[in-house]
């Protein structure tokens, strides 16, 4: 540059401004995640950090539950900065739905089938979304659902199994032809003999010996059967001896 003074006189001189380069601000890390879960993000490109949230480190763990954005501020050493701009998509968990019949009697077998995601994973085993057991007793099922956005769920599913009636059947079990007897059962709210009775006592007379056959059923709508033969004895043969 040139200066003039106050009588005229002229000089000349020269200065010299440095521009430093601002840093190029950066945010690497997971930006896609689940409820529940958390990511860590971790600012680059300078040497000290301030991120949106808070933090003043280059790393920066968060686990927010809903869709946010984070803005990190790079300075460099020649105190230059720059930002950066990272947005966490926060993906919701699956619902999971679970159908089937979850009341059986012992024996029988039901069908439980999961819904609301694409991979299923049951404790019991099985990958698919239908589950198909035979418990021995009530017993706690739990399905882990995974989305198409590999978020997962779990959800428990109790069965529950209701023992069978205990049947008995009481009354005369041996007669003589002609003779009449009541079988009565008992273990049950409900009775269907093999013979037509729908009651719990079955009066018979049969000829011969013969089986009968109960099938009780309780306030669970659980069946038992019990069988109970009577026993038919031949009326004696009389004869005479003597004169006539």
């Amino acid at each position: 540059c040139t200066g003039t003074n106050l009588v005229g006189c002229t000089g000349q001189g020269t200065v010299q401004v440095v521009v430093n380069p601002n840093p190029t601000a950066t945010i690497t890390g997971t930006t896609t995640i689940c409820v529940g879960q958390s990511t860590t993000l971790t600012g680059g490109g300078g040497t000290s950090y301030q991120w949106s949230n808070g933090p003043t480190t280059a790393g920066n763990p968060v686990s927010p539950t809903t869709t946010t954005t984070y803005t990190v501020t790079a300075t460099n050493t020649f105190g230059c900065t720059d930002t950066e701009v990272a947005t966490v998509t926060v993906n919701p968990l699956p619902t999971v739905a679970i159908t089937g019949d979850t009341v059986l009697c012992l024996g029988d077998t039901t069908t439980i089938t999961a819904s609301g995601g694409t991979g299923f994973s049951w404790s019991n085993g099985p990958t698919t979304a239908a589950n198909t057991i035979i418990p021995g007793s009530t017993t706690t099922y739990t399905v882990t659902v995974t989305d198409a956005n590999t978020c997962s769920n779990s959800r428990p599913v109790t069965v529950t199994v209701n023992p069978l009636p205990t049947v008995s059947i009481t009354g005369n079990d041996t007669i003589c032809i002609g003779d009449t007897t009541t079988l009565t059962a008992s273990g049950g709210t409900g009775y269907a003999w093999s013979n037509g009775p729908l009651t719990a006592g079955n009066t018979v007379n049969p000829t011969s010996t013969t089986s009968y056959t109960v099938t009780v059923t309780d306030a669970n709508t659980c069946r038992n059967t019990a069988s109970q033969s009577v026993v038919v004895n031949a009326l004696p043969v009389l004869s005479f001896t003597g004169q006539d």
